[in-house]
């Protein structure tokens, strides 16, 4: 298998492109739902659910690239070195847009406007992030307590993906680690128990989004592994099979409340695993066709967009809200459309400095030569 490069421009591309319908969907529910009727029909709701499945077959895919290269550089697989650098691609910028959600909290609560007024469904509960369910989650490696905190709901989707990065990493542990065999039965009963924590064996007929979280992200790890043994040509027939039962499927409840079927209805969980099958073969295409293969190398912050873009959203509405909760309900749909442009201006911005390599390579170091620096001086006493 020929060595790829971890950053994929059109993957980036695509990254960003779904992270703003993301965007765009909660500034809709944010901004215009509490005003509007019937709003669970929406389509920009539906497109949003799709774009974090096919975020899960992004990780998938590109959570295989990256095992493979680290496979190639070290000749074996290192648990504890995998784990870490994710743990500093991610937890970085989660924890900096956690202070950054407890000091828009503080602004509120000063004001007094902790709580928007109206009926907006949201927002029925203070503006205030609860650390005590945030740490134990990422002690327990993201099996307990909420990554959420309560208050920043799109980090649902996250915790799943921390922990299929968990289970990854102790699944090739067990596979392809040269420790002795003790030490691999070790990992096999680790991921045992990390599995049994997960409850992802409940036997339960009904399909929830983990689950189906979970297959969408498996099947992005199967494209990633049988992407050279199928022609370009197979790969668009199997797209475009995808995609007429897609329209098929979602033609046969077209009239009804799609967003509340999305967890209950057995076609429209059909149709997300099969949406996610059309965005497995779009993923290995991007990567595959040349015209798409050579195009710009490029840098986004999709994840900080992600992660940041709720909090900021909930807060600019609770304020707006107090200041004059006609001028919303009058001008919801500039709003949303202003909100959007200007959420992810600012999360790129923050991006920029919270996902740059170099910035945290700096810090880390500057943090650990003081941590000795305290030490010596504390001996020298």
């Amino acid at each position: 298998m020929p060595r790829y490069n971890h950053k994929i421009a059109s993957l980036e591309y695509l990254r960003d492109f779904l992270a703003m319908i993301v965007v765009a969907a909660h500034s809709w529910q944010i901004f215009s739902v509490p005003f509007v009727v019937d709003n669970k029909t929406s389509f920009l709701g539906l497109a949003a659910r799709l774009a974090v499945i096919w975020f899960f077959c992004l990780s998938g895919y590109l959570i295989s690239l990256n095992i493979h290269n680290h496979i190639r550089q070290n000749t074996f697989f290192k648990p504890s070195q995998f784990l870490l650098s994710r743990a500093f691609r991610i937890l970085p910028p989660l924890i900096c847009v956690f202070i950054l959600t407890m000091i828009l909290s503080f602004i509120l609560q000063a004001l007094g406007w902790e709580v928007a007024p109206g009926e907006h469904r949201l927002l029925q509960k203070e503006f205030s992030l609860d650390i005590d369910k945030i740490y134990p989650n990422i002690i327990s490696l993201f099996t307990q307590g909420d990554l959420t905190g309560g208050l920043i709901v799109p980090l649902w989707s996250l915790t799943y993906e921390l922990q299929l990065y968990v289970l990854a990493a102790l699944l090739v542990f067990c596979l392809r680690s040269i420790q002795p065999p003790i030490i691999r039965t070790l990992g096999l009963l680790l991921l045992s128990l990390y599995v049994y924590a997960l409850e992802l064996f409940d036997f339960s007929p009904i399909l929830n989004i983990q689950k189906i979280s979970f297959g969408c992200f498996l099947l992005g790890v199967s494209g990633f592994f049988i992407q050279n043994k199928l022609s370009e040509k197979s790969i668009g027939l199997l797209a475009a099979a995808s995609l007429g039962v897609m329209l098929l499927l979602f033609n046969i409840n077209s009239e009804e409340d799609v967003l509340s079927m999305l967890d209950s209805s057995l076609a429209l969980v059909v149709f997300q695993l099969v949406a996610s099958l059309l965005f497995m073969a779009v993923t290995v295409l991007l990567v595959r066709v040349p015209r798409l293969k050579s195009l710009k190398p490029y840098v986004g912050y999709s994840y900080t967009v992600y992660i940041f873009h709720f909090p900021f959203l909930l807060f600019c509405y609770n304020l707006l809200s107090h200041l004059s909760l006609p001028f919303i309900k009058d001008n919801a749909l500039g709003l949303v459309v202003i909100m959007c442009f200007l959420t992810v201006y600012i999360s790129k911005k923050l991006g920029s400095y919270l996902e740059n390599a170099k910035i945290q390579e700096n810090y880390c170091k500057n943090f650990i030569s003081g941590i000795y620096r305290q030490k010596v001086m504390d001996y020298s006493y």
